[in-house]
Formats: C-alpha cells, structure tokens, sequence
C-alpha cells in the first residue's frame, strides 16, 4: 500500500509540475487559455497599411502558436481579374466569396485575419452574416493622409490604378467618407506617424493580454 501510494503521489506531483509549466508557457506567451478563435478585421484607405500590419501581424500570432488565415479583399478580386474595368456585382461576389472564406477558417478553429475595404456597404453586410459567436472580434481602423498615401502607392510595382494621382485622391476621399460613418474601432492608428511595429505590438497586446488602447493620433 505504502508503494501505491508513493506511486500516485510522484504521479500527482509531475502531473501538477507538468500542468504549471503549460500554465507559465501561456503567461509567457500571453496566449489566452480560451479556446475561441479571434478574428482580426483591418480597414482603412488605399495605402494605409493593411497589408503590411497583417502580414507582421500574422507571423507575431503564428510564432505565438496561434494556428492562423490572413485573408486579403483585394486578392479575392485578383481572382476573378483584378480592379480595373470590374463590373460592381462583380466586387459584391467577390467580398461574399471574401466572407465565407472567414467563415470557413472560424468554423475550424483558426484565428483570421482579414483586410480590405471593410467599409463597402457590401462588406458590411456579409460580415454581419458572419457567425461571431464563435470568435473574439478585434477591429482596427488605420489612417493615413493622402499625400503619404500617394508616396507609398508610387513605389508599389504591385499596384494600379492607384497609381494615377487623380484616381486615388478620389477613391481617398470617398474612403474617408465611409470610414466616418462606421462604429468606432477597436484600435485607430495613425500610419503617417505610428511604424508597422508599434501598431503590431499594440494589436498583439490587445488580443492577446486582453488590453485594448489606441495608439497616439
């Protein structure tokens, strides 16, 4: 009797030793011990940075051991032959196609980061027919002036239409206008004057420490 109960209690002991180390692992790593998924939704003008932030974004939350998407509005439409000349009901399929990509990867437990136009009528609508309940939703809004975003797209060989001064300052403002209309965001951040790595530490902090704070306008 005295070597089975010597027996468990080595077992009991490891056991807890084991179940501590996991615990310090998480505290280390800041990983929730939920096990929802957390999706990401990044918007803002034309060359504000949502592509950036979610790529930095998404190799943080990987080497963190998140299991991750990075879905991006503007490679859906790439899809189907890109921007120019794009009949509307064209984009509308596109962002439904965008929508339920998001909804697969939640369905399977992976945390999603999406990017784009989120402020398109369109957009809204598919992801508020997006089942949330399943996920922590984080919100981010990034901002940046015309003039920088003009700068940015001029040294973008990727980009377009965007290139063309008058195109983007109308596509800009019109951005601006919606953007105005949406709810507040989670995290707004300045890309003018904040780098890719403040606004990437700022987001890992809030999703996974649980805080939620703007960086300075």
């Amino acid at each position: 009797m005295k070597i089975l109960h010597s027996w468990r209690w080595r077992l009991n002991c490891r056991d807890r030793l084991e179940s501590e180390h996991r615990d310090a692992v998480r505290v280390a790593l800041r990983l929730p011990l939920r096990l929802s998924a957390v999706l990401i939704l990044i918007t803002g003008p034309i060359a504000s940075g949502k592509s950036t932030v979610a790529r930095v974004l998404g190799d943080r939350l990987r080497a963190a051991g998140r299991s991750l998407a990075i879905i991006d509005a503007d490679d859906v439409v790439l899809t189907i032959g890109g921007f120019r000349n794009l009949p509307w009901e064209h984009l509308e399929l596109s962002l439904e196609v965008f929508g339920r990509l998001i909804d697969a990867w939640l369905s399977v437990g992976f945390d999603v980061i999406a990017h784009g136009p989120l402020y398109e009528q369109k957009a809204l609508e598919v992801l508020g027919s997006i089942d949330l309940t399943r996920a922590h939703t984080c919100r981010i809004i990034l901002r940046t002036t015309y003039e920088v975003a003009l700068d940015r797209v001029s040294g973008d060989s990727e980009r377009d239409q965007s290139k063309d001064p008058e195109f983007l300052r109308r596509a800009y403002h019109r951005d601006l206008a919606l953007l105005a209309e949406l709810p507040p965001g989670d995290l707004i951040f300045d890309t003018t004057s904040t780098s890719v790595t403040q606004v990437v530490d700022e987001i890992v902090g809030a999703v996974l420490g649980g805080t939620s704070r703007s960086a300075p306008r």
